[in-house]
């Protein structure tokens, strides 16, 4: 994993000083994933909870968002279902959009009738 948390120093750095905070955010999200294929669950779930942000530094909750991928690999459905939630309370024009998605992350959420619940597909 050393290698990951490097290779996300180097992009950060890449970014104007303004938009780094984000970018951290953002890539430690990515760096999540990593950590919980590799199955160090607890690790990853500490690291996908101090990548979050209040709405001065992700104003359109993509954080939100993206915390859902590692989430799901993880298999805490109720912790993706609550990210769900909070984002469209956000972005409310997302959930036609998201409602169609069939990407690899969604996999399993589909049929989970809380999901279709919240996102509003028919049974």
């Amino acid at each position: 994993m050393t290698k990951a948390w490097e290779l996300l120093r180097e992009n950060v750095a890449l970014y104007p000083p303004n938009q780094r905070e984000y970018r951290q955010q953002r890539g430690q999200l990515f760096v999540a994933m990593a950590i919980a294929r590799a199955g160090l669950i607890d690790s990853a779930k500490a690291v996908a909870l101090g990548s979050r942000a209040d709405t001065t530094i992700d104003p359109v909750m993509e954080l939100v968002y993206l915390e859902m991928l590692p989430r799901n690999l993880m298999g805490d459905r109720e912790e993706v279902l609550n990210l769900l939630r909070t984002y469209l309370q956000a972005n409310p024009q997302e959930r036609a959009s998201i409602a169609k998605d069939d990407t690899w992350w969604l996999r399993g959420l589909r049929d989970d009738p809380r999901f279709r619940a919240i996102v509003g597909v028919a049974h």
